[in-house]
C-alpha cells in the first residue's frame, strides 16, 4: 500500500513536472510578446547596460554577403504590384505605373495642418539602426520642413492629410483612421479592410540613416515622390533575436553587430520618383535617406486574414498590446528607446552600413 501511495505521488510530481515544463515551452516561444505587455516599461532598463558599451565594428564583406536585391516587375496599377508582393510573400520593386509626383507632392506640401517634425543634432544622433535616436520636437507645417535642416516628419496622418491624398491615390478609403480607432478595430473584426496612407518628409543636410528598425502590422506599398531612399528589409519570422511590441515593433536594443548576426539575409531596394517598393506586413525595414528635401508616401493595407496568417508570438503580441492600449506606453516606451541608444556606442557599423545602402543609389 505504501509503495502505491509513493508510485501516486511520484506520478503526480511526474506529471506537474511535464506540464510545467510544456508550460515554459510555450511561454518562452511567447517571451517578447509577454515581456512587453506585461512587464512594466521601467523595468525593462535593468536588461541594459550599466555604462557605456562600445559595439564592436560589423565586417563590412559579411554585411553585404547577406543582401539580397530585391527585384523589380512592370505594373500598370497599385493593386498589380500589390498582388503581385501579396503573392511572392517578399519585398518587390515595382515600376511603369506613372502618377504625377510632381501633382502629389504639392498636395502634401499644401496641408494647413501642423505636425509634430523630429529635428536632430548631429553627430550625436542618428548613429544607430538598432535604437532611436534623440530628437527636438517642433510644431511646423509639412511646407516648413523645406527650410528646416535636418528636421523629419514621420506617420503623417490626419483629415486635411487624408483629403490631399485622395485626390491623388483613389484606392483609398474616404477618411483615414479615427483618432479613438474603435471604428476601425470593427471593422477589422468583421472582415474588411483599412486603406490609408502615411507620409515621410525630411531635410538632411547629409544623406543618413533616418528611421531605425521597425515593423508594422500593415502591407505597404511605397510611392517616392522627391528625392531618394534605400529600403533595408527582412522578415522578421526569419531571424532569433528578441524584439518589443507596441503599436509597431522594433528589435531589443543592442549593437548592430548582434542584431545583423541573428539575421541570414537582408533584402535592399533603391526607390527613386517612379518607383515603388511593396513589402509585407510586419516586414522590419531601416531607412536611407538622401540629403535635400524627401517627401515619401506609404500606402497602406490591413485586414484580420493578413494578421491571423503570421507567427502565433506575433498575433499575441498584436493581441495583447490593443488590450492593454496605447496610452500606457507611447512617450515611456519611445523615451526607453532612446535612453537605450545612449549606452550603445555604434557610430562606425552605422556609417559603414549608410556607405553600402549608398552604393545601390
Amino acid at each position: 500500500m505504501g509503495k502505491g501511495i509513493c508510485s501516486s505521488i511520484f506520478s503526480s510530481r511526474t506529471m506537474l513536472a511535464l506540464f510545467v515544463v510544456l508550460l515554459s515551452m510555450g511561454m518562452y516561444y511567447l517571451r517578447d510578446a509577454l515581456f512587453s505587455a506585461l512587464v512594466p516599461i521601467s523595468m525593462w532598463y535593468y536588461w541594459l547596460p550599466s555604462s557605456l558599451k562600445t559595439c564592436p565594428m560589423i565586417d563590412p564583406e559579411v554585411f553585404r554577403s547577406k543582401i539580397v536585391p530585391v527585384p523589380e516587375i512592370t505594373v500598370s496599377s497599385h493593386e498589380e504590384c500589390l498582388e503581385a508582393g501579396m503573392k511572392m510573400g517578399h519585398a518587390l520593386l515595382c515600376s511603369g505605373y506613372d502618377i504625377d509626383e510632381e501633382r502629389i507632392a504639392e498636395l502634401i506640401l499644401s496641408d494647413p495642418a501642423q505636425y509634430k517634425m523630429r529635428c536632430y543634432t548631429r553627430p550625436e544622433h542618428l548613429t544607430s539602426i538598432v535604437t532611436i535616436s534623440g530628437y527636438e520636437f517642433v510644431n511646423a507645417t509639412l511646407a516648413d520642413i523645406q527650410n528646416m535642416p535636418d528636421c523629419y516628419a514621420g506617420f503623417i496622418m490626419g483629415p486635411t492629410h487624408h483629403e490631399r491624398l485622395l485626390q491623388a491615390f483613389p484606392n483609398l478609403d474616404a477618411t483615414s483612421p479615427s483618432v479613438d480607432h474603435k471604428a476601425d478595430k470593427e471593422k477589422i473584426a468583421s472582415g474588411g479592410s483599412l486603406n490609408f496612407a502615411t507620409s515621410f518628409l525630411a531635410n538632411f543636410r547629409e544623406s543618413v540613416i533616418s528611421t531605425s528598425d521597425h515593423a508594422a502590422p500593415v502591407e505597404s506599398v511605397v510611392y517616392q515622390l522627391v528625392g531618394e531612399k534605400v529600403f533595408l528589409m527582412y522578415d522578421h519570422s526569419r531571424t532569433q533575436h528578441s524584439y518589443t511590441f507596441s503599436k509597431i515593433l522594433h528589435p531589443w536594443p543592442s549593437c548592430a553587430s548582434d542584431y545583423i548576426n541573428n539575421i541570414p539575409e537582408f533584402w535592399v531596394a533603391p526607390v527613386r520618383a517612379g518607383t515603388f517598393l511593396y513589402f509585407p506586413l510586419l516586414w522590419a525595414h531601416t531607412v536611407y535617406t538622401t540629403a535635400g528635401t524627401n517627401i515619401m508616401t506609404n500606402v497602406r493595407i490591413t485586414k484580420k486574414e493578413f494578421i491571423m496568417k503570421q507567427s502565433w508570438k506575433k498575433i499575441v503580441g498584436i493581441i495583447l498590446t490593443g488590450i492593454m492600449g496605447g496610452s500606457w506606453k507611447a512617450e515611456s516606451y519611445n523615451q526607453y528607446l532612446w535612453d537605450a541608444d545612449e549606452l550603445f556606442d555604434d557610430e562606425p557599423s552605422t556609417r559603414m552600413i549608410e556607405g553600402v545602402l549608398e552604393s545601390f543609389l
